[in-house]
């Protein structure tokens, strides 16, 4: 004789497991999420960062370029090789050692100024030297969510300084929204008068 009896699952016993498969995928879900914004918030503060250092990178080669020379501006003031922006929010430098491969109508030296326009550093820089009145700066933005800027000059034995003859640095301090300030300190060259 044969017992014919049933083998499948109940409805409670699939409602159970449905109700456990629905918690498993929603705690699934959610961590999910998070790792995903984990991820793009990373991808966000790496990005930042390298757009930063390339900023300092550039920086920092413009003011090993630094040229010791008076020039003048368009109103005839002289420009002499640092120029610390009030409050030390910005700097010009006179730099050097760029080729004319593009046969532009400029100088192999260039002025190049760093300053803040609301929380964007900029460079802002002339094709020729001596600006005449009808010369205006190209700015190039070179990074968003700045939130200070500051240069200071450095005499030898690492005090601040603002005489140009007795700096041996120049100190760069970036602070961007996200990350640490970042502070770069580059040796200048001897200045000459």
């Amino acid at each position: 004789m044969l017992n014919n009896k049933n083998t499948g699952f109940t409805l409670v016993e699939i409602l159970i497991a449905m109700a456990i498969f629905s918690i498993i995928a929603i705690l699934s879900t959610a961590a999910l999420q998070t790792v995903i914004k984990q991820y793009h918030q990373t991808k966000y503060t790496q990005n930042k960062l390298l757009e930063t250092q390339r900023a300092i990178l550039k920086m920092t080669q413009d003011a090993l370029q630094l040229v010791h020379r008076v020039s003048q501006n368009e109103f005839g003031d002289d420009l002499h090789g640092i120029t610390l922006d009030k409050q030390n929010s910005g700097i010009t430098l006179l730099i050097g050692g760029r080729t004319n491969w593009r046969d532009l109508a400029r100088s192999n030296m260039q002025f190049v100024h760093y300053h803040l326009v609301g929380e964007t550093l900029v460079r802002s820089y002339w094709r020729v030297l001596n600006q005449p009145k009808d010369s205006e700066a190209i700015d190039v933005e070179w990074l968003d969510e700045v939130e200070s800027f500051k240069v200071s000059l450095l005499d030898e034995k690492n005090k601040s300084t603002l005489e140009l003859t007795k700096a041996k640095f120049i100190v760069f301090d970036l602070k961007v929204n996200g990350l640490e300030t970042i502070t770069r300190i580059v040796p200048l060259p001897d200045y000459h008068q």
